[in-house]
């Protein structure tokens, strides 16, 4: 009923669809209102409506293919360095999330996930690394001093202090409280193997 191409079809499949831009702005209201009021349509009508909403749909979901199409053409690497900057600008924010670097780049999660594996990494992986990594510059800044462990983590996305704890000792092998007092008279931390 879409008269989409299979490969568009598998390309929006099961993708979110922003309602602060695109079409996704008009058609996605417009839906809601419709299951709002589905109960108090006339039969006679509701045929050729239904025929009018999935060509609504497929228009909106044909914008959504142009968009990962287009990025597709961008090339692969200018687009990923794109999304590689928008998620460290974004590091200190916690619901940072691939659905939102997906919708935020007009891709479906599923290309994202593909152009970070490309670069050898995964959306969460890459995400851990660079905050933990921010954390350890912090925690080796004397001029940080003043806040506490649990705030260096949360600087960084990590708002629960127990997850940033546990997470910084298994990929440094020392607590963050361990790491900012060892500073002073221990070599620079490492990550365990380097």
């Amino acid at each position: 009923m879409l008269k989409m191409a299979e490969r568009d079809r598998a390309r929006v499949a099961a993708t979110p669809v922003s309602r602060h831009d695109g079409l996704g702005q008009a058609v996605l209201p417009f839906l809601y209102g419709l299951a709002q009021q589905v109960e108090h349509l006339e039969s006679r009508g509701t045929p050729r409506l239904a025929d009018n909403v999935v060509d609504l749909i497929g228009t909106l979901l044909a914008e959504r293919a142009d968009a990962d199409r287009a990025a597709e053409d961008d090339g692969p690497d200018v687009l990923t360095r794109r999304i590689l900057a928008y998620m460290e600008q974004r590091l200190p924010d916690p619901r940072l999330s691939p659905e939102g670097i997906a919708a935020a780049h007009r891709i479906s999660r599923r290309y994202l996930y593909k152009l970070l594996a490309e670069q050898g990494y995964t959306v969460a992986g890459w995400i851990r690394e660079q905050r933990l990594a921010r954390c350890r510059q912090d925690l080796a800044d004397p001029a940080m001093d003043h806040l506490p462990v649990g705030a260096v983590g949360g600087r960084w996305g990590f708002p629960d202090p127990a997850h940033f704890s546990h997470a910084f000792k298994a990929v440094y092998g020392m607590s963050p409280r361990e790491a900012r007092a060892a500073r002073a008279g221990a070599s620079p931390l490492r990550p365990p193997g380097s």
